[in-house]
């Protein structure tokens, strides 16, 4: 049965991740091909994850509420709207206000299904059905370096145009797969009976009753966001920073699928690497090389020096996406589980904001490397907070030690 679970959550990491790829990855070449400046896409991309952060907690606690409608059906039901969003950008004549209107919900729905893909996961682990989350983020990172590389060569060949087309094919992809990802019946009866007694005390409360009740976690997430403003510029303005150095398109698109690709090992070895290494230290190991990537980057003269920079994808990123779930989960109790994975998610999205506005705005007045210097400044910031404010609390680790691992 584990097994079992592990291939279908791969195959929803997978899609979610490529469709992911598609549309945050590649919106700078496909908006800057629509007649949009740095700043544009600086300003569109921020109001896409204004409205996610402003979503994702109303979600989550509906989802942590609900008794009747399965996780997937609700993620099901949300990805769909990107796919209609994206079906519209297609047909539709171009038009910059169009573009930028259904763009911006493209990008609130890519972000917003972060933690709903995440919690398919933990609701499975808390339930006994445990799944090998590392090999399944795994996974989707093969997705999102396949879909990297397969974009940067089509761009060539066929135009920037070739981008939406790819979105709207990978968003019919992830619906379909969530709608057809199911746990077996005895484990929703399991999960409503067993999560009653916990969550009925707790289903209304407050974010700030949440953010009291775990404070250490909420100041880790202001960590996040200045990491995260920095990882946000790469992403976001990849293709202005290889422009920078002498590279185009497809140098963007193969320094992005050899970061996704050494994001492999460290998710598909975490089951082993989180019994070895306290979650709380891999978090704090992985903010370090989130700066030391950073300042490689911003020392990079040439496409070569940008792609030796991706090397230390493979202990930030990679390490940091499953080791912030696993300690998340082992932090909070079940009721508060999902609010905490979307609180994460909305941290990273207002990372997004931060990191695209003045990505943008530094890149039009003064360059790529004054940019990277500012996201530099900012990795460093993440990585001091990271450091002081990630324990594990010794009573939460006792109390979830049974159903505490996602692997």
């Amino acid at each position: 049965m584990k097994s079992q679970l592990t291939v279908k959550y791969s195959l929803v990491q997978g899609s979610y991740w490529a469709a992911f790829c598609s549309v945050i990855g590649y919106a700078s070449p496909f908006l800057l091909s629509r007649d949009f400046t740095a700043s544009n896409i600086g300003v569109l991309m921020a109001w896409g994850n204004v409205l996610s952060v402003i979503l994702q907690p109303l979600v989550a606690s509906m989802a942590d509420r609900s008794r009747r409608v399965r996780l997937n059906a609700l993620s099901a039901i949300i990805a769909s709207i990107g796919l209609f969003s994206a079906a519209l950008l297609y047909i539709i004549p171009n038009s910059f206000y169009i573009t930028a209107g259904l763009f911006a919900v493209i990008l609130t729905i890519t972000s917003m299904m972060m933690p709903m893909v995440n919690s398919l996961s933990v609701k499975l682990t808390n339930r006994g059905y445990n799944v090998n989350y590392g090999i399944a983020r795994g996974v989707g990172s093969l997705a999102y370096a396949g879909v990297s590389y397969l974009l940067g060569y089509l761009i060539k060949f066929y135009g920037e145009n070739i981008i939406i087309v790819v979105v709207l094919i990978l968003y019919m992809i992830l619906v379909l797969i969530l709608l057809w990802f199911k746990a077996p019946k005895e484990e929703l009866l399991r999960e409503n009976s067993s999560t009653e007694q916990d969550a009925a005390p707790l289903e209304k409360d407050s974010l700030l009753t949440f953010i009291k009740r775990y404070k250490r976690f909420f100041f880790m997430n202001i960590g996040i966001i200045c990491l995260f403003t920095f990882h946000n510029i790469i992403n976001t303005y990849l293709l202005q920073i290889m422009v920078n150095v002498g590279g185009d398109s497809r140098d963007m698109g193969v320094s992005i699928a050899i970061a996704a690709l050494l994001e492999l090992p460290t998710m598909f070895l975490f089951s082993i690497i989180v019994k070895r290494v306290e979650a709380n230290k891999l978090l704090k190991i992985a903010a370090i090389f989130f700066t030391i990537k950073a300042i490689a980057f911003y020392l990079s003269s040439s496409v070569l020096g940008i792609h030796i920079s991706q090397l230390f994808q493979s202990v930030s990123f990679a390490l940091y996406i499953p080791a912030s779930v696993h300690y998340t989960n082992i932090l909070m109790s079940n009721s508060d589980k999902i609010k905490g994975q979307a609180m994460i998610s909305a941290a990273m999205t207002a990372a997004g904001v931060t990191g695209n506005l003045l990505g943008g705005y530094l890149l039009d007045a003064s360059g790529a490397e004054a940019m990277l210097l500012v996201g530099l400044i900012f990795s460093i910031v993440g990585m001091v907070i990271f450091l002081l404010s990630t324990p594990l609390p010794e009573s939460r680790t006792h109390r979830n030690q049974d159903n505490s691992a996602i692997v």
